[in-house]
């Protein structure tokens, strides 16, 4: 009986994936999210999101990442720097949920779909591997719960090494236009070191 209902379960996730990508594509996408690396120190920590394509606001603590789709500024908010640069050639996803989330359609391709468990949850599971502008991650896997809400995420990295993402307050809103996502005007006014390399 098992047997007969994978091929059902699988299809089940990959159509929740390919709803969920169309509904990114057309929004604004936010949610928060904590991380843990499966290492033997975790690395651990806490971080909120909104992206639009690949314009995105992303915080942590103590960090600022502001993106328009051509210029990425990173704020030290404690030591008051930040680092201008232009975003060129191939992305890289590693430790950045917003790009994966943005772009999970179209810079990755589906391996295998069906269920699994998350945070000992059951949920639907979508493995997907990285396409050849994919920098910095082997494999992602996107983990959705009954009603088809994306609640995590594992990352496994070009090093090998594993983050786990868990993704709460997921919403979508009309899709901002990029220039919403650069920085407000201040950052000249001499309290910012600023290294601009553009």
């Amino acid at each position: 009986m098992l047997l007969a209902l994978l091929p059902c379960l699988g299809a089940r996730a990959d159509g929740v994936f390919k709803a969920f990508t169309k509904k990114v594509g057309e929004s604004t996408v936010s949610f928060s999210f904590k991380y843990s690396t499966r290492t033997d120190v975790p690395i651990t920590g806490t971080g909120s999101v909104s992206v639009a394509g690949d314009a995105f606001l992303m915080e942590t603590a103590g960090l600022q990442v502001r993106c328009d789709s051509r210029v990425r500024w990173t704020f030290d908010t404690v030591a008051k720097e930040v680092l201008i640069e232009s975003v060129e050639g191939p992305k890289d996803f590693a430790g950045n949920p917003a790009l994966l989330v943005s772009n999970a359609g179209e810079a990755f391709s589906v391996v295998s779909t069906g269920q699994s468990k998350f945070k000992d949850k059951v949920v639907h599971a979508v493995v997907l591997s990285p396409g050849d502008q994919t920098r910095g991650i082997d494999k992602a896997t996107l983990y959705f719960n009954s009603k088809d809400e994306l609640i995590g995420a594992s990352i496994v990295a070009s090093d090998g090494t594993v983050t786990d993402f868990e993704i709460s307050s997921l919403r979508f809103s009309a899709k901002a236009e990029p220039s919403s996502f650069r920085p407000a005007e201040g950052i000249s006014d001499g309290s910012w070191v600023v290294t601009d390399l553009r």
